[in-house]
């Protein structure tokens, strides 16, 4: 049984990081509320939007060589300006126009996202000391609540000041860079330095072992995720709704996934990585199937159900990373944020060529059914005994 946090459990750290993984997201989610405006303003197919949007993951091809600096290396200045080059960038999407420079916009912020995504959750389970599940569920907490609060933020600021006001926003960021830089002054060394020579020694075996399952479930939950987190506001528009209802649909989903990923962490910790997984596998799928096939007066309670389960395995997956990684954990944490890249990129151009053939709804049902595939990955995973 993991020991609880007690003297030795660094609260104030695990709060901060958590904090800035909160402000750096806010900025990192403004995409898909402002979707259906730069689809008017631009002339974009849901095939185009799509595609654009895997500008802003192209940047992650870099993070297992991210991984490799940051098992050796002081990573505390790259974790502080990350909120800065995401926010910076992801403020001008109301000002880009043309597809050119929303793609180099999107791009941008990719680098940002990179920069904090590999070396935060290594620096974050250093501080957990016993409770990773808790540390990450924190971590993950913070960031689907940045999801939530990011397109209500976005939206709001845009009506108020048109889309050329997002820059105002910025001062969160900076926030953000402040939070981190002095949560990481007495950790950054203890995350990177000295053990570099150590670990080309050791075996490879355990990452094997661990990113194989990964890919399975990685590839089987991509086209859920992405039709989510991407085109949820059309998919509300498509079915009587406002920009805001679209909008709010999100900040919806975020918020309860938010609140699974706060729960799911910590289960985790007493139930086992691999259980928690296994069950939140099988009712994701099921539950987007039910989605695309229910009335438009059950798609809120639906969302709710789907926000709870559909993005909370997220925690106790990095944990797993953590602790299932050997002495490689940023090397394990760059290769699968890695691998996400070009299976997300697929997913999310094939789920809007769905949308423009056969509609939305379709796009969905699909998605949902494809799902299923995630099982074989989450039982092949390793488990603790």
């Amino acid at each position: 049984m993991p020991s609880k946090p007690g003297k030795g459990y660094l609260w104030g750290p695990t709060l901060a990081i958590a904090a800035g993984h909160f402000l750096h997201d806010v900025f990192s989610s403004f995409f898909p509320p402002l979707l259906p405006l730069l689809r008017e303003r631009l002339s974009l197919s849901c095939k185009v939007a799509g595609a654009l949007s895997i500008f802003q993951r192209v940047p992650s091809l870099g993070n297992p060589f991210l991984g490799i600096l940051a098992d050796r290396v002081c990573m505390r200045w790259f974790l502080a300006a990350a909120p800065l080059v995401t926010a910076g960038s992801m403020t001008l999407l109301g000002l880009a126009s043309s597809k050119t420079l929303l793609a180099l916009v999107l791009l941008l912020g990719g680098v940002g996202s990179a920069l904090w995504h590999v070396p935060a959750p290594v620096v974050l389970a250093r501080v957990s000391r016993g409770r990773v599940g808790l540390g990450m569920s924190f971590f993950m907490l913070a960031g689907e609540g940045a999801r939530s609060a990011g397109p209500l933020l976005c939206l709001a600021a845009v009506s108020l000041f048109g889309p050329g006001g997002l820059p105002l926003l910025l001062p969160l960021a900076f926030l953000g860079s402040f939070l981190v830089w002095r949560a990481t002054r007495p950790l950054a060394r203890e995350a990177g330095h000295g053990e570099g020579r150590r670990k080309e020694r050791e075996s490879w075996k355990p990452l094997v072992r661990l990113l194989a399952p990964l890919a399975v479930l990685v590839v089987g939950k991509s086209f859920l995720s992405q039709a989510l987190g991407t085109f949820l506001p059309l998919f509300v528009i498509s079915r009587g709704g406002s920009l805001w209802l679209g909008g709010a649909a999100l900040a919806i989903l975020r918020a309860t996934s938010a609140l699974g990923s706060l729960l799911t962490g910590t289960l985790s910790d007493r139930w086992g990585r691999k259980r928690v997984v296994a069950v939140l596998t099988f009712l994701s799928p099921a539950l987007m199937v039910f989605l695309a096939l229910s009335p438009p007066w059950l798609m809120f309670p639906c969302l709710v159900l789907l926000g709870l389960v559909a993005y909370s395995d997220n925690p106790v997956l990095l944990a797993l990373v953590q602790e299932e990684s050997g002495s490689r954990p940023a090397v394990a944490n760059g290769i699968f944020l890695f691998f996400g890249f070009p299976v997300r990129s697929l997913a999310v151009v094939a789920v809007g060529a769905v949308a423009d053939s056969w509609g939305l709804d379709a796009a969905y049902l699909w998605s949902g059914i494809a799902g299923f595939l995630a099982l074989a990955g989450a039982l092949a995973l390793p488990g603790r005994k």
